[in-house]
């Protein structure tokens, strides 16, 4: 058995295939597998894949007939040999010290997963641009043992999948999985509220080690024709909690807020059109969630407050709810610090000036 099996769901990325494979076969940790889930492509990526298979013996490739990124990841934990798991999508890439210092914390302390810090990019080469991301909204989450499935409010920290690993057995034995509608996107975001509900214990790392493309267009990022997959893992989502009272009752109110902050965000990327379908099912969910009791109003700051009010109150009649944040730099300052903190809140504010160019 390995230390880490590392899944490379594939599929046409021939153009950021090599970056990605070179940051992982580098590792300073070699005790690795590489398992390389070919799902279908049609460019080049089976040939590139091919080519390092031949190199280096630690890469396996699986070929299969395209049935979508969920299929290809749950296809790659079940194959996979490792004693803990990770996920590394073909057009990112990692840092070389990544899976020793994750895997390092790992048995150490015997958690079920570690997480850390991550970074969007765009461009390449020395033309790119870095936007460093805490995983953690609260910098006192960082370097301790915590206990996911006791604690709720840990859903609030960054759902990135792929900036962790996972120990094998505990996917397994949870049997945790991602959907596997064919053609949807976000599939991820399933997995992740599976894993937090079940862990036992876990730790986040402050330190950047995995870096995320923002400029695919090929990206689920990018595809805001399908936003409504999000939706649909969010309602799976609530249906896992309704099997189980004692779960529903400590993680909807914060699976609520996690909606909320999605939907917001789809809210900020769709045509007009898309605005009045999503606004039509944001109002009717919201009230559903105040009827259940789900929407805590103190677990959000007073001007997302405002605008869930105006949801709460649109019947189509009247102009579309508008979130505004505080105009003023002061309002934006005393939300973050209601949110977040003194002490994080004064290290973002270090990292936008660029004083300190991310948390160590």
């Amino acid at each position: 058995m390995c230390k880490i099996s590392v899944i490379v769901p594939t599929y046409n990325v021939e153009r950021y295939l090599r970056e990605c494979m070179n940051s992982i076969i580098h590792q300073s940790l070699t005790d690795i597998e590489v398992v390389c889930v070919n799902d279908g492509s049609t460019d080049r990526s089976g040939d590139i894949l091919r080519e390092y298979a031949a190199r280096d013996r630690r890469i396996r490739i699986i070929d299969q007939k395209n049935a979508g990124y969920g299929r290809a990841v749950n296809v790659g934990i079940q194959e996979a040999r490792g004693e803990y798991v990770a996920i590394v999508e073909p057009d990112d890439y990692i840092e070389n010290q990544m899976f020793e210092k994750l895997y390092a914390a790992a048995s150490r302390h015997s958690l079920d997963f570690v997480k850390a810090d991550c970074a969007f990019f765009r461009g390449d080469a020395e033309k790119r641009i870095f936007e460093r991301v805490m995983i953690c909204p609260r910098l006192s989450w960082y370097g301790r043992i915590l206990h996911p499935c006791k604690m709720p409010w840990l859903l609030d920290a960054e759902m990135m999948n792929v900036t962790g690993i996972y120990r094998r057995k505990f996917l397994l034995d949870k049997r945790i999985v991602l959907r596997e509608t064919p053609g949807a996107l976000y599939q991820d975001t399933g997995m992740w509220f599976q894993i937090f509900i079940n862990a036992e214990n876990c730790m986040f790392i402050p330190r950047k080690f995995y870096n995320i493309r923002r400029d695919n267009p090929g990206s689920s990022m990018m595809q805001t024709e399908k936003f409504s997959a999000i939706c649909e893992e969010y309602a799976d989502n609530y249906a896992r909690l309704q099997q189980d009272r004692e779960l529903c009752v400590r993680f909807a109110p914060y699976l609520f807020k996690r909606k909320v902050c999605i939907y917001m965000f789809i809210l900020s990327k769709v045509d007009a059109a898309g605005q009045i379908e999503m606004t039509r099912r944001f109002s009717e969910e919201l009230r559903v969630a105040i009827e259940k009791q789900e929407y805590r109003p103190h677990m959000f700051t007073q001007s997302i407050q405002r605008f869930l009010r105006d949801v709460c109150e649109w019947t189509g009649k009247q102009p579309l709810p508008v979130y505004k944040k505080s105009t003023h730099w002061w309002g934006r300052l005393m939300e973050c610090l209601y949110e977040h903190g003194s002490v994080y809140t004064v290290g973002r504010i270090l990292v936008k000036i660029r004083f300190k160019r991310e948390f160590v």
